[in-house]
C-alpha cells in the first residue's frame, strides 16, 4: 500500500526497490508483482518483466492484465510470435473473446507468414467491430502483402471512410492504398492519396513518393511537376533531390542531363 500511495512521488528505480523490498515480506502480494512487473516494462528491462509476468501467472493462472501484457511483450519487443500468440488465446479463454485480441493475433500470425491464420483473426476482428478502421487497414495491408488486390481494395476504402484517429495511421493507411493503386496501373489515384497526406497532414514526403510512382508509370512531367512541390516543401538533402532529378532527367530523354545530377549529387 505504501509503495503505491508514493507511486507518482517516487522515481521509477527508487518504486522498484520499494517494491521488490515489500516482497521479501509478502511474496505472494499480487499487487506488489503486478507493481514491480509493470516498472520492469517501463524500464525497459524486458527478459526481467517478462519473468516477473510469467511468475504472476505462475501464481493467478487466469490474471488478464499480465497475459496481455506478456503478449504485448512477447510481440512487439522480443518478436516471439507464438508465444504472444499463445498468452493472447489464454486471455480469451480466461477474458472472453475481443476484437482487439484477435486483430494481435492477425498480425503475429502475418509476420510468421500464416496468412490464412491471419486473415481469420483479422475477419474475427472486424465482424465483433466492424467500424474500427484499424482491423480493416491490417486485413487490407496483409491482401497486399500477398497480392490478393481485388480483395485489398474494399478493406482499404473502407477505412478511409471510418478515418483513423491517429495521424500515423492515416499516413500509412493512404501509402498502403497508394501503393495499391501503382501495383494495379492506377497513378493518377495513388498520387491524389499521397497528396492528401501533404495536404491534410503535412507529410510533405509523400510528394516524393508521388514523384517516383509517375517516373514508373512513364510521365515524366508529372513526376517532375511532384519533385519540385517537394523540394519547396520539405527542403530535402540536395543528394536525395538530385537522384530522383536525374531519374526524371532519363525518362524525358535527356541523358546528359541525367548524368549531370547524378555528379552534382
Amino acid at each position: 500500500r505504501l509503495v503505491c500511495l508514493q507511486y507518482k512521488k517516487k522515481e521509477k528505480a527508487e518504486l522498484l526497490a520499494l517494491a521488490e523490498e515489500g516482497l521479501v515480506h509478502d511474496s505472494g502480494s499480487l499487487s506488489l508483482m503486478e507493481l514491480r512487473a509493470d516498472l520492469l516494462r517501463e524500464m525497459d528491462r524486458i527478459p526481467e518483466a517478462i519473468g516477473a509476468y510469467e511468475a504472476i501467472l505462475s501464481q493467478s493462472p487466469r490474471h488478464p492484465t499480465a497475459l496481455e501484457s506478456l503478449g504485448r511483450l512477447y510481440q512487439f519487443r522480443v518478436y516471439d510470435y507464438a508465444k504472444a500468440v499463445q498468452a493472447y488465446l489464454r486471455q480469451i479463454v480466461v477474458a472472453g473473446e475481443s476484437a482487439e485480441l484477435h486483430n494481435l493475433i492477425g498480425l503475429c500470425y502475418e509476420e510468421t507468414g500464416a496468412y490464412e491464420k491471419a486473415e481469420d483473426a483479422f475477419c474475427a476482428a472486424i465482424a465483433m467491430s466492424s467500424e474500427e478502421p484499424s482491423f480493416h487497414c491490417n486485413l487490407g495491408g496483409m491482401y497486399l502483402l500477398t497480392a490478393q488486390y481485388a480483395k485489398a481494395e474494399p478493406e482499404f476504402t473502407e477505412a478511409l471512410r471510418l478515418q483513423p484517429r491517429q495521424k500515423r495511421d492515416r499516413i500509412r493507411l493512404r501509402r498502403e492504398f497508394a501503393l495499391l493503386y501503382s501495383r494495379t496501373g492506377r497513378p493518377a489515384e495513388a498520387a491524389a492519396l499521397l497528396e492528401q497526406n501533404a495536404n491534410a497532414e503535412y507529410s510533405y514526403w509523400d510528394l516524393c513518393r508521388a514523384a517516383d510512382i509517375w517516373a514508373a508509370a512513364g510521365n515524366a512531367q508529372a513526376a517532375a511537376v511532384y519533385l519540385a512541390r517537394w523540394r519547396k516543401l520539405a527542403t530535402p538533402a540536395e543528394g536525395d533531390w538530385c537522384v530522383h532529378q536525374s531519374v526524371v532527367s532519363r525518362l524525358l530523354g535527356r541523358r546528359w542531363a541525367a548524368k549531370r545530377w547524378l555528379r552534382h549529387g
